[in-house]
């Protein structure tokens, strides 16, 4: 095979035109070169940047810094995935002056649809105005904005599952060639990355700051049955954990709900009652359901006298359930982004330890009541009336107690023996009521005689459940 040559011209040699065609390819190859080191060492401070945050936000701006440096764009936008609703959600849009307005990207068709669908960086870019179909796949994306005639768009994958997408745009349609595209690819795979191993450890932390509320809560519900100290505990997690401008709980009264503890914007609504019917928290006390809504004053049930008061724009109510049924209600009002399922769960959470404390605080009380009737009647007794242990001491008494064994006050009575703190004496002889009742188990009666003063009194014991007995005695009329 003979070797071509290329044939001489007026201005110079086949030779000489050979050896400025090298010199052109190596000068193209070293543009190459030097644009690829510039790619890579873009990339390396890509990577690193990622690797020193695990906040979000942070990640965000870095990832729109690098991108808008490496493929020299007149735009960039970073949708999310909201795991939630699946849908992507706009985050970011920055260009080389500054942050432009937030819009949607179209995800139904277009480049951006495209390259979701196969799972890599789609390129397309408009030459002219005879170029219908990239206008329109451009257009399908990037909507209303105006003036783009190139476009990259590449997803951020985890796996197979995608955690975003970037879209760098420009208004030369040879903006952007196989390189930047290659470029891109890689930016995309590096900030999907991140961007999950920040959602993860974010997720760890919400996990890690909701054990520490519950164990709080916990805490306070072991050491306190005060209830109104465990509600503003818990209403002050409900708010941090939710990230919300307020919180209150509704406890039921009758066809009403009182509203007895709240925090933040909705503190001026302590002490205030409001219907069962006709409002949002009477609608989940009365049907045993969470309530979500980011956007309160379109609710028909929303109770208008308090959204005078409160300008609640956002809300997640949960109820106060118990082994008797629904109690009350849990809410948090208003934050910036919308109020998910996941708010739900982790309210659920502490709604559970609201109705624990509320339960135990009534146990409390009835025991409280309970106890403060039997003082009563221990006291308005008109005999002698004792608490004894087994040992027969004396472990509460009556004031009618302390009057006939002629001591002045209840602590010269305690922990003495019965029958020397009443009669002087260790024991009455063989007829010995505390004997028979503590001993034996058996009711008994006595007339006993007190040695020192000649007065006789009748005692009558009977066999406490827990030990010992109760001992009732009145002096004898001579």
């Amino acid at each position: 095979m003979m070797p071509r040559t290329r044939p001489a011209t007026a201005g110079g040699t086949a030779a000489q035109e050979d050896a400025i065609d090298l010199q052109d390819a190596l000068r193209s190859a070293a543009a190459l070169a030097d644009r690829r080191a510039v790619a890579l060492q873009q990339l390396r401070q890509l990577a690193s940047a990622l690797s020193r945050t695990i906040e979000e936000d942070a990640l965000l701006d870095e990832v729109c810094r690098s991108v808008q440096r490496a493929v020299g764009s007149a735009g960039v936008v970073i949708a999310l995935s909201d795991e939630h609703t699946s849908r992507l959600v706009t985050v970011r849009h920055t260009a080389p002056d500054g942050d432009r307005p937030l819009f949607d990207l179209h995800v139904d068709s277009g480049v951006l649809s495209e390259a979701i669908r196969r799972g890599e960086t789609q390129l397309t870019a408009c030459t002219s105005t005879s170029d219908v179909e990239p206008r329109q796949a451009i257009d399908a994306t990037l909507g209303e904005l105006s003036g783009a005639n190139a476009i990259l768009a590449a997803p951020m994958m985890q796996g197979r599952k995608l955690v975003g997408a970037i879209v760098a745009y420009a208004l030369a349609a040879d903006a952007f060639d196989a390189e930047t595209r290659e470029i891109l690819t890689t930016m995309a795979i590096n900030g999907g990355a991140a961007l999950r191993n920040a959602r993860l450890h974010a997720e760890s932390d919400r996990e890690r700051r909701q054990s520490d509320a519950m164990a709080e809560v916990a805490r306070a519900l072991g050491e306190s049955l005060r209830v109104g100290d465990v509600q503003r505990l818990i209403l002050r997690h409900a708010m941090v954990l939710l990230k919300g401008d307020g919180a209150c709980i509704a406890l039921r009264d009758g066809d009403y709900l009182h509203i007895e503890g709240a925090l933040g914007i909705a503190d001026v609504l302590g002490g205030v009652f409001v219907p069962l019917r006709g409002s949002l928290s009477g609608h989940v006390v009365e049907h045993g359901k969470s309530f979500i809504s980011n956007n309160v004053p379109s609710e028909p049930l929303a109770y208008r006298r308090n959204l005078q008061l409160v300008a609640v724009r956002k809300t997640v109510i949960v109820p106060l359930v118990t082994a008797r049924g629904t109690i009350g209600a849990l809410s948090v009002y208003n934050r910036d982004t919308d109020f998910q399922l996941q708010d739900e769960r982790i309210l659920r959470r502490l709604a559970d330890q609201v109705a624990v404390a509320i339960v135990n605080a009534r146990l409390f009380a009835d025991v409280q009541e309970a106890t403060r009737e039997w003082q009563s009647t221990f006291e308005a007794i008109g005999l002698g009336m004792a608490v004894v242990d087994e040992e027969g001491r004396v472990l509460r008494c009556n004031t009618r107690a302390r009057q006939l064994a002629g001591q002045g006050t209840q602590m010269s009575l305690l922990g003495r023996s019965f029958y020397p703190a009443v009669l002087g004496q260790e024991s009455p002889g063989a007829d010995d009521p505390l004997r028979a009742a503590i001993q034996d188990g058996a009711r008994a009666r006595a007339v006993c005689e007190r040695p020192a003063d000649g007065k006789r009194f009748t005692i009558h014991a009977v066999p406490h459940p827990d030990g010992g007995a109760v001992v009732t005695f009145d002096a004898v009329d001579a």
